[in-house]
């Protein structure tokens, strides 16, 4: 589209105006809200000198601006405007909206100010000229400063008709229409799934016939030109539905049916059904999506056929059908055996009967029912322990009715087992249902493998006591006298602490470690002193070398003590002396030793590496584990303290005092 740029000189009102329209304005008109201006530039009077005046701008809010002409601004399908004027007038502000043909008096009038709104949104289609003024400050011989904008109104009908014998109910065609010259029509129709159909002009009554059952919506557009050549366009809809009868016919069962039943497709739709005998002779009718079960049981035996009609209210019908058999009831009842049984089954002599089953117990009270010539296992399997009878009644189409029944009994073994505790238990026992069943246990390593069995409702607690530490599964079995088993079982976890403490060294130890045999236990480490008293402690599989460098010379005993999660525990205990004093034993006898736990020069503070210490007696352990239950405590081994005496000294070596 090509653009051009305004910029003349017109005379407007006798004035003489400079216009400046620095917009770029569409040839035919640019929409949206960019302002176009002219300024207002003087006017010779009577020789007095100049006046200045000022500059217009207008804000068209909507529509399109078009070219400049005759002195005015011109806006098309504009529905707001502002004006804003900027100059040296500082008297009061008016507008006034005239018709097309600037009839007096004006179409409206009032006060006005710099940007207000002004609003054609509710005028009808048609030209209108919208008039604002400014008067010059108090007693300047001058006339207002006017400017003037012509509005272009107008809007395009559409017209929607659906056509069809039953209105908007299977339609046969839609015709559109539109008064406006040129005018262009659009059209879409759409389903309750979205998009079906499209198109211009009128809808076919073969493009209708396209659409199957359903509700649609039809959506048209229409578009034109205005007088200055944009786009006009309008939109409207209307709904429609495409139905047609259809019925279903059900019959439960093609033998003694005990419903009849139909359906129809449409809500408002009539529904009525007729049996018919073999010889299609119709024999009861009535209205309804159900024959009666009256009807049904007045029917002889024989073969029949029903059928549902449903009449749509454009008159429109479909018709369904379903055939059955009438006939007479005979049942039996068989239990495969009289305790236990694993069958319960019963027969019917017409196919077309329909058949049923009641379970009652030793009062006659029923506390099972169902349909079919099987009792589920599932039903049976719910059964207590006791004294029951089966029933199977066959019932016919008509309503007679027979019966059979025979006895039976429920005896099944029903184990459990029990472990107090998860972890270390004390007690492991397990129960049978019945008393004349058999009862045993076998308890299972991690790996499945059996490793302790017996009999009796109780695993003897020395069995358990002989199991090593690790998991295991106990499993019941109760075994009727019929040869029914039942097992239960239960999981357990063996677990005992059992620490051990090393000392390196019996004089002026270098490394007090100690283990632990579960890493889900807790260690800690006590250090005593001669008299028993605890001196130091901590938790961890070693005593910190800073713990031994604070001791004083003496002699000390440090226990290490295991506690599992179940409370359990277990203490090992190691002795060691402290002399700080105490001098090496040498190596050679040509040679000097270093003193026990000798230290570097002043300036470092540390142990002398690679010197090969004395040779000391090996330190003595013990180790105590502690029930939780009882406190007692159980001696797991000790070694005696043997302290050897040191081998005469051949020299010692010289340490330098740090002054």
């Amino acid at each position: 589209m090509k653009k051009q740029y305004l910029g003349s000189l017109v005379l407007f009102s006798g004035l003489l105006i400079g216009l400046n329209i620095p917009n770029q304005v569409d040839a035919e008109g640019e929409s949206g809200s960019n302002s176009s201006s002219y300024p207002l530039l003087y006017e010779g009077i009577g020789g007095s000198g100049l006046d200045t005046f000022g500059e217009w701008f207008l804000t068209a809010n909507d529509g399109y601006y078009m070219p400049f002409s005759n002195a005015m601004f011109i806006v098309d399908q504009g529905n707001s405007l502002q004006v804003d004027y900027k100059g040296d007038n500082t008297g009061p502000m008016s507008y006034a909206i005239y018709d097309e043909h600037f009839s007096v008096p004006a179409i409206y009038t009032g006060d006005y100010t710099n940007n207000t709104v002004i609003d054609l949104s509710t005028y009808s289609d048609g030209i209108y000229y919208v008039e604002v003024s400014i008067e010059k400050f108090i007693g300047a011989p001058v006339r207002p400063n006017t400017t003037l904008v012509q509005v272009n109104k107008e809007s395009i009908e559409i017209n929607l008709t659906i056509n069809g014998i039953h209105g908007k109910y299977n339609p046969i065609s839609v015709d559109h229409s539109s008064a406006k010259e040129g005018a262009v029509i659009g059209w879409v129709i759409k389903g309750e799934n979205g998009f079906i159909l499209e198109g211009t002009g009128d809808v076919t009554p073969e493009q209708m016939q396209t659409l199957g059952d359903g509700k649609y919506t039809i959506e048209t557009t229409v578009t034109g030109k205005t007088m200055h050549g944009n786009p006009l366009t309008n939109k409207t809809n209307d709904n429609f539905e495409i139905r047609h009868p259809e019925s279903t016919t059900l019959v439960d069962r093609p033998i003694n049916p005990e419903s009849l039943t139909g359906t129809k497709k449409i809500e408002n739709s009539e529904l009525t059904w007729t049996i018919y005998d073999k010889n299609n002779q119709p024999i009861a009718t009535g209205p309804g999506n159900e024959v009666p079960r009256t009807v049904i049981k007045a029917l002889a035996d024989g073969e029949y056929t029903v059928k549902f009609t449903e009449m749509s209210p454009e008159a429109i019908s479909d018709t369904s059908s379903g055939e059955f058999k009438i006939r007479r009831p005979e049942s039996t009842t068989t239990v495969d055996k009289p305790i236990n049984p694993e069958s319960l089954t019963g027969t019917q002599k017409l196919p077309d009967s329909s058949l049923g089953w009641v379970i009652y117990d030793k009062d006659g009270k029923p506390i099972a029912s169902g349909l079919g010539s099987e009792v589920p296992s599932s039903e049976m399997k719910e059964l207590e322990n006791g004294d029951y009878k089966i029933e199977f009644t066959e019932t016919s189409t008509d309503g007679d009715t027979h019966s059979s029944s025979d006895t039976f009994e429920i005896r099944r073994p029903e184990t459990t087992t029990i472990v107090d505790k998860p972890v270390n238990p004390a007690s492991v026992t397990g129960t049978q249902k019945l008393p004349e069943s058999s009862l045993e246990w076998v308890i299972y390593d991690s790996d499945g493998k059996t490793v302790a069995s017996g009999v009796g409702n109780e695993v003897p607690l020395s069995e358990i006591e002989g199991l090593k530490d690790g998991d295991y599964k106990v499993k019941f079995t109760e075994t009727s006298p019929e040869g029914l088993t039942h097992s239960s079982s239960d999981e357990f976890k063996l677990r005992h602490p059992e620490t051990t403490t090393t000392v390196d060294k019996t004089v002026n130890p270098e490394s007090i470690t100690g283990t632990q045999k579960h890493p889900e236990s807790s260690l800690g480490w006590v250090i005593y002193d001669k008299e028993g008293k605890p001196v130091a402690s901590g938790t961890g599989g070693k005593v910190p070398q800073s713990e031994m460098d604070a001791l004083a010379d003496g002699d000390y005993t440090v226990a290490f003590t295991e506690t599992t999660p179940e409370g359990l525990t277990d203490t090992s205990k190691g002795k060691f002396s402290i002399n700080k004093k105490a001098e090496p034993k040498p190596e050679d006898p040509m040679q000097p030793v270093a003193p026990i736990n000798p230290t570097k020069p002043a300036d470092q503070g540390t142990p002398i590496a690679n010197q090969k210490p004395n040779v000391l007696p090996e330190a003595t352990t013990s180790k105590t584990e502690t029930l939780p239950q009882t406190g007692e405590t159980k001696s797991k081994s000790s070694f005696g303290l043997a302290i050897s005496s040191f081998i005469g000294m051949i020299g010692l070596v010289g340490v330098k005092k740090r002054s």
